[in-house]
């Protein structure tokens, strides 16, 4: 079994959320301070990065509704579901890329950001890293953000995930 995690990172320090914690608007960007990210990871193949968009992020979108891109699988892929949510990881990388710049004072392209999201119909190259925490950890590395210390060790810091300590 995977890990099943989710952590929201408020600007400056990271909150684990648990199966006790109560309504999905605590993990929603939108009810956080400007600059929140809701990370989730899914039985280790699932990486989900919810934000609320920066205004003028060229993605055309002014619903003001939370984001959300993947990392490894998408649910769609992952489920073989087609009713489930579709991704646009290029539309996705430009917003992160603009939010990194707004909120985390680094610029990083869209085609650095995108090399790490999913799309539909993607595989997970399970042979490269078979779990997704190492890929959601490079992605907070690229947007600037602290890597929440449930996460470390996820080819950040030396260590690949065979060498991974589950109870650290």
């Amino acid at each position: 079994m995977g890990l099943f995690w989710t952590g929201v990172f408020d600007g400056t320090a990271w909150t684990v959320l648990t199966d006790d914690d109560e309504g999905s608007a605590q993990a929603s960007p939108q009810a956080l301070p400007p600059g929140a990210l809701v990370v989730t990871i899914h039985d280790s193949d699932i990486g989900s990065v919810s934000y609320a968009p920066v205004e003028g992020d060229g993605d055309g979108d002014s619903d003001g509704g939370d984001r959300t891109a993947f990392v490894g699988f998408t649910p769609r892929s992952y489920f073989e579901d087609d009713a489930a949510p579709s991704a646009d990881p290029d539309v996705e990388a430009r917003g992160l890329a603009a939010w990194a710049g707004r909120y985390r004072g680094v610029t990083p392209t869209a085609d650095q950001v995108r090399a790490l999201l999913a799309a539909d119909g993607d595989e997970f190259d399970e042979s490269d890293d078979p779990f997704v925490e190492s890929k959601v950890a490079k992605l907070l590395g690229v947007l600037g953000v602290p890597v929440p210390e449930d996460l470390g060790g996820w080819g950040v810091d030396g260590l690949d995930s065979t060498e991974r300590s589950w109870d650290r």
